[in-house]
């Protein structure tokens, strides 16, 4: 079964870890550019602001903040069409793990979905993004093995 990238899914390319921490890309047919993080931590704050950007998954709460920021209405629509062609972002290899993250839904400010091969195969399904993070090592701690 051939699938395609669609907004709610990340091409995961992680090159290196050090000490628990993960050193990669991200990539997203919704986005022209690409989110670089140094850490697990990193990755997650950029990734979710990419998905307040898009609002795609839209998250199920608003953030609070103390500064007065102006509140714009996302169309979602508008914010996931393709910007990067699916078959340029699959050519992206990462030396530890290649893979799709996914998420479903953005519920009691965390996230929700699944972890995937290159070829679209379920490995994980996560609920929270520490989940997720403990997944991710464990793959590549078997690789390594």
């Amino acid at each position: 079964m051939i699938r395609k990238l669609s907004a709610n899914m990340f091409w995961t390319c992680i090159d290196d870890m050090d000490n628990d921490s993960m050193h990669g890309t991200l990539y997203s047919t919704a986005d022209e550019e690409d989110i670089v993080f140094h850490d697990f931590n990193q990755m997650v704050l950029k990734a979710d602001a990419f998905r307040d950007k898009i609002a795609f998954p839209q998250a199920f709460q608003n953030k609070r903040s103390f500064v007065e920021e102006e509140h714009q209405i996302y169309n979602a629509q508008i914010h996931t069409n393709e910007k990067r062609k699916h078959d340029e972002i699959i050519q992206h290899h990462g030396k530890l793990f290649t893979g799709i993250i996914m998420v479903d839904t953005r519920q009691y400010s965390n996230w929700q979905g699944c972890v995937m091969n290159e070829q679209f195969e379920m490995l994980y399904e996560f609920h929270d993004v520490i989940e997720l993070m403990k997944q991710l090592l464990n793959i590549m701690q078997k690789k390594e093995s």
